[in-house]
Parts: structure tokens; C-alpha cells; sequence
């Protein structure tokens, strides 16, 4: 084998171990859509508060997403009325939802995946602007109010109401049958 071909040779084998070696680097490259085309391509549309966030540790490799309970204070499209959660790669380079907060106020777009809901970061999931809720008005139309205040469902402070009513009027029979029965003397 002449000098040239040997060169070639480990030059070639050279470049193919690099090439084994490196690995491959993969970034999220999201198409440039308008909130219509967002919309048409969700299942849920909704502006939301984060009510709890739950990202798996850094360098978990078991393939865990991230968590988001939501509470909707306004749809535009979907059947969620209470709260419910959204998961996502917790990797904005595998597009998954980067930077949310508890207590942020968004607008989600989110698809349903078996018995939960999903979004990423190319589905048009963003802070709730003035601008965007303005759009999504325009596009999708008024949607529906959500109570934006658990605190103030009948549900929440109906019960205990409810409950102390029967304990009074319990009380108030034991008492009475104790007062009205004959008295036995001492």
C-alpha cells in the first residue's frame, strides 16, 4: 500500500470515530404559527393560574415530565372547569414548557393525551397579555368565565354550614329530651 492510500485511509478512519463519538444535539425549532392556527390545533384553550409546578430533578433520565396544576379563570375551548393538570418534557430543547411559575397567569393550548392533558413549547402556550386575550377574543370568540376564586364556591362553605346546622339541631333535641323527662327522685 502506497504512502497516499494510507493517509486517506486513517484520515477516513479518523473522521468516522468522530463522528461515532459525537453526540447528537437536538434543539427545539418550533414553526412560526398565528394564535388562530394555535387554537385549531389544540383541544383546550384556556387562560389559566399555575396553581403548582412539579419539574423532575436535573438529569433524571427515566423519561419523567413536568407537571402543571392549572386552575382556568376564562375557556375559549374545551371542557375544563376545574382544575387540571398539564405535563411537558421539562426540557425547552425537546420543546417542553420552560419558565413557568406558581401563581402565573397564562393562556394554555394543550391537547389531551390519554387521561391528561399536554403542552410544549411550539403549541402557542404564553403569558396571558392584554394583546393575546385580545386575539384569542377576535379568533375564537368569548368563551366562557370561569370563578377565578375557590374560595367562593357554594361548595367550599355550603358543607361546614351544613354540618354545624345538624350539630346545633342535635344538641338542641338531646337537651330538650334530657329537660323534658320526668325526673327521677334522688
Amino acid at each position: 500500500m502506497t504512502t497516499l492510500a494510507r493517509l486517506l485511509l486513517s484520515s477516513l478512519a479518523g473522521m468516522l470515530s468522530l463522528l461515532m463519538w459525537t453526540s447528537v444535539a437536538a434543539a427545539c425549532s418550533c414553526a412560526e404559527l398565528s394564535t388562530a392556527e394555535h387554537a385549531a390545533d389544540a383541544d383546550v384553550v384556556a387562560r389559566v393560574i399555575v396553581e403548582r409546578v412539579n419539574i423532575p430533578e436535573t438529569g433524571a433520565t427515566d423519561g419523567q415530565l413536568a407537571a402543571y396544576t392549572m386552575r382556568p379563570t376564562h375557556v375559549w375551548q374545551g371542557d375544563v372547569i376545574s382544575q387540571f393538570k398539564v405535563t411537558s418534557d421539562p426540557n425547552g430543547a425537546a420543546c417542553g414548557l420552560e419558565g413557568i411559575t406558581q401563581g402565573q397567569d397564562l393562556v394554555v393550548f394543550a391537547n389531551k393525551v390519554d387521561d391528561g392533558w399536554t403542552a410544549n413549547l411550539c403549541g402557542g402556550t404564553a403569558p396571558a397579555t392584554k394583546a393575546l386575550v385580545a386575539e384569542l377574543l377576535e379568533v375564537v370568540g368569548p368563551g366562557v368565565a370561569v370563578d377565578a376564586d375557590p374560595e367562593d364556591r357554594p361548595g367550599d362553605w355550603l358543607w361546614p354550614l351544613v354540618s354545624a346546622g345538624a350539630a346545633v339541631l342535635l344538641l338542641g333535641g338531646v337537651l330538650t329530651i334530657w329537660w323534658i323527662r320526668p325526673r327521677r327522685g334522688i
